[in-house]
């Protein structure tokens, strides 16, 4: 199992993360003054690392909110999925857009809904606090579980672990090291 897992992270092209459980813990804060959402910085930066590293990167939610699409504005995601009710169709669209083989998707999800997305793609993921049934799917086709839970680094996790599996983290950090230095 875990060969099959190394020969599905080599050629992963793009990854696409669920939002509520995933990037965040999955709390919704409601005030007077609206809805609240609280995300992990450090995820945020392996998102960029990512993106430094030539993945592309998406986010799929079932949620309409302007609290995410100024999440994905701010970490320059161009592929915001909002309102999504059917993940398996969006998937397939998302594909199609890049010309991309189910299989060079990885896909972060942590609940029954993200399921369907989970069976299809090359490199299924859950964070470690996703219900026993995405777990279940995700130990089945030889996935990843992260240690963190969503919203608490999951994704900061799971990205370097693609990464460093790829051969690409040193490389990546060195850019970003040197990035940062000429700004």
């Amino acid at each position: 199992m875990l060969l099959k897992m190394a020969n599905n992270i080599k050629q992963i092209k793009a990854i696409v993360l669920d939002v509520d459980g995933v990037l965040t813990d999955g709390k919704m804060i409601y005030s007077d003054s609206g809805e609240s959402k609280v995300f992990y910085v450090r995820d945020g930066k392996g998102i960029n690392l990512a993106q430094v590293a030539g993945l592309r990167i998406a986010i799929m939610t079932s949620e309409n909110s302007l609290i995410i699409k100024r999440r994905a504005e701010k970490l320059k995601i161009e592929d915001a999925y909002l309102g999504i009710m059917n993940k398996l169709r969006s998937i397939k669209e998302f594909c199609s857009k890049y010309k991309l083989n189910l299989e060079e998707v990885a896909f972060v999800g942590d609940d029954i809904n993200d399921i369907p997305a989970l069976e299809v793609v090359g490199l299924p993921i859950a964070v470690n606090d996703a219900v026993e049934e995405v777990k279940n799917e995700v130990k089945k086709r030889g996935g990843i579980i992260s240690k963190n839970n969503g919203g608490n680094g999951a994704v900061r996790e799971i990205i370097e672990k693609i990464l460093k599996e790829m051969g690409k983290w040193e490389e990546t950090v060195r850019k970003d090291i040197e990035r940062q230095k000429s700004e």
